[in-house]
């Protein structure tokens, strides 16, 4: 995860990991951070404003479609360009964004189905491929 300078907190040390308050205040100052970016409050070097980082994520999807307009196609990222995509799927304002961002759990999955002019959500943060295995350590967040 990138830290924004001056905005949020550089990741936890893996001692602080396990101490929840630490984890807590972390995300919220994450959380702060990523909305005041997605709300073009903040310009933290070396990124995009909100709306071309989304915009970039959406020309992938598009780009993807128009490449394969007869199959499947398997796109694996993280969350940001995944919840940017889906809450302009959704019409939801950078808010949304930002909290589905930090729902997202490693190796989920997120399904769209296509048609020649547009692309709509089927499923969102799902993990079929873990729900026969009964170990809960193995769903992860961030």
């Amino acid at each position: 995860m990138m830290a924004f300078k001056g905005h949020a907190p550089a990741p936890a040390a893996a001692a602080e990991r396990r101490d929840p308050a630490v984890m807590r205040e972390h995300f919220r100052l994450l959380r702060e951070a990523l909305l005041a970016w997605a709300e073009d409050r903040t310009r933290p070097e070396g990124m995009p404003v909100w709306q071309a980082f989304q915009d970039g994520a959406v020309a992938a999807l598009i780009e993807a479609r128009q490449r394969f307009p007869d199959g499947n196609v398997l796109i694996v990222s993280s969350g940001g360009p995944i919840a940017a995509i889906v809450a302009a799927a959704l019409n939801a304002p950078p808010a949304t964004a930002v909290e589905l961002n930090l729902r997202i759990r490693n190796s989920s999955l997120t399904e769209f189905a296509a048609t020649p002019r547009r692309h709509q959500l089927i499923s969102f943060n799902g993990l079929p491929h873990l729900d026969t295995n009964p170990d809960p350590t193995l769903i992860t967040y961030a």
